[in-house]
């Protein structure tokens, strides 16, 4: 027997302006800590003189700099090579314009970075979003099943997960997978083993024309 079940009404919990960028791969970097040290002080040097001859840059939200530190980051890690400034550079223009708002920024960011596939560059924020799902799930080979369950759905424990909204399993993965890093495609399907905060799904998209979020199950 087939059976939707209704989880959330659209709900966006703010985050904590600040985040961190969880960089492990930064150990490989060439060059001395002082060629770090410089450059990094060189961009935060730059930043700040812009923001002090900009009017409009005034009372900026704290989040913009998140972006700057992120950008210094990548800029100092062994990931410079491949880093591409074009994409910081238009949230920094959409956060100028009033465009974005915390929450925004920390997905953009995170959408950002997961584009490179590297599953150690990863944002963190400093206060998790405390709205997740009430159903966890395992992989069972090709299976998706539900193996943990808060009281109020305990009657589904054990049944299989068909669908999240109207989106096969696949395509949902590939949507929600859009803003973690990862490095080959069978761990995509492995994330919704994870404690899934409501936003990640409403940023993927994934939510019906009410705001609602619900998963078909078997």
């Amino acid at each position: 027997m087939m059976q939707v079940v209704p989880l959330f009404h659209s709900r966006i919990s703010m985050l904590q302006p600040g985040i961190i960028l969880c960089n492990f791969i930064d150990e490989q970097l060439g060059g001395s800590m002082k060629k770090r040290l410089i450059l990094i002080s060189f961009v935060v040097l730059i930043s700040n003189y812009v923001f002090c001859n900009n009017s409009k840059k005034s009372n900026l939200p704290a989040f913009y700099f998140d972006v700057l530190k992120v950008k210094a980051d990548l800029t100092c890690s062994s990931m410079r090579s491949i880093y591409n400034p074009a994409d910081f550079d238009q949230l920094e223009k959409d956060i100028l314009a009033r465009k974005v708002s915390s929450t925004d920024c920390y997905y953009r960011l995170r959408k950002i970075l997961g584009n490179y596939h590297v599953a150690h560059v990863y944002l963190q924020p400093l206060k998790p979003d405390p709205i997740a799902l009430p159903l966890t799930f395992y992989n069972f080979g090709k299976e998706i099943h539900v193996c943990g369950v808060t009281k109020q759905y305990e009657k589904y424990l054990g049944w299989k997960l068909i669908k999240i909204s109207e989106f096969e399993i696949d395509e949902a993965v590939d949507k929600i997978t859009d803003f973690y890093s990862y490095e080959t495609v069978i761990s995509k399907r492995y994330h919704l083993e994870k404690k899934i905060p409501f936003n990640d799904f409403k940023y993927a998209g994934l939510l019906d024309k009410q705001g609602r979020l619900h998963v078909t199950l078997e």
